[in-house]
C-alpha cells in the first residue's frame, strides 16, 4: 500500500482503478469552484453557505473574519491545482492527493464540530454546504481506495 501512496517517483505510471481517475476529475472542479467561491464572493460565502451573521460584528471583525475566509479559500484552490498536475501530468501521484483533499475536508469538519459556532443555532437539516462535504467525503474515501486498489492486467483497463 505505501507504494501506491508513496512511490519512488512521481510520473504517469498510474496502477490504481481507472474510476479513481473519473472520480477525480469532479472533485477537483468542486474544490477549485469552492476555492475561488470563497475568495471572490466572501461575503456572500459567509452570510449564506455559514450562517455568520457577518452585520452583527464590528467593522474590524468583519474585515479579519473576511480576510481569513479568503486565506482559507486558497486551500481548496491549490489542492485543485496539485489534483489537476496528478490528473494531467503525475498520476501516481492520485492517491495522495486523494489523502490530502479527505484529510484537510475531514479534520475541516472535525474542527468545526468540537468547537461549532456558539452564536449559530443548529439547523434540524443539514444545509446544503454540509451534504456538498458529506457526499466529498464518500467520494474522497472511494476514490482514495480506488486508486490504491491495483489493476491485475494493465492493459486491461488503459492507463
Amino acid at each position: 500500500m505505501s507504494g501506491g501512496l508513496f512511490p519512488r517517483q512521481f510520473d504517469n505510471d498510474y496502477r490504481g482503478r481507472r474510476l479513481a481517475l473519473w472520480l477525480l476529475a469532479p472533485i477537483v472542479l468542486v474544490k477549485a469552484a469552492m476555492g475561488a467561491n470563497t475568495v471572490l464572493n466572501t461575503r456572500f460565502v459567509i452570510d449564506t453557505a455559514d450562517a455568520i451573521p457577518l452585520a452583527d460584528f464590528s467593522t474590524g471583525a468583519q474585515e479579519a473574519i473576511i480576510f481569513m475566509y479568503q486565506a482559507w479559500g486558497l486551500c481548496p484552490s491549490l489542492l485543485a491545482m496539485l489534483g489537476l498536475v496528478a490528473l494531467i501530468r503525475y498520476r501516481s501521484m492520485t492517491p495522495l492527493v486523494f489523502l490530502l483533499l479527505a484529510v484537510e475536508n475531514i479534520a475541516r469538519r472535525a474542527i468545526y464540530m468540537a468547537d461549532p459556532f456558539s452564536f449559530a443555532a443548529p439547523p434540524l437539516t443539514p444545509s446544503t454546504g454540509a451534504l456538498i462535504n458529506y457526499a466529498l467525503m464518500v467520494l474522497l474515501a472511494t476514490g482514495f481506495l480506488l486508486s490504491l486498489w491495483n489493476r491485475k492486467d494493465p492493459r486491461r483497463e488503459g492507463a
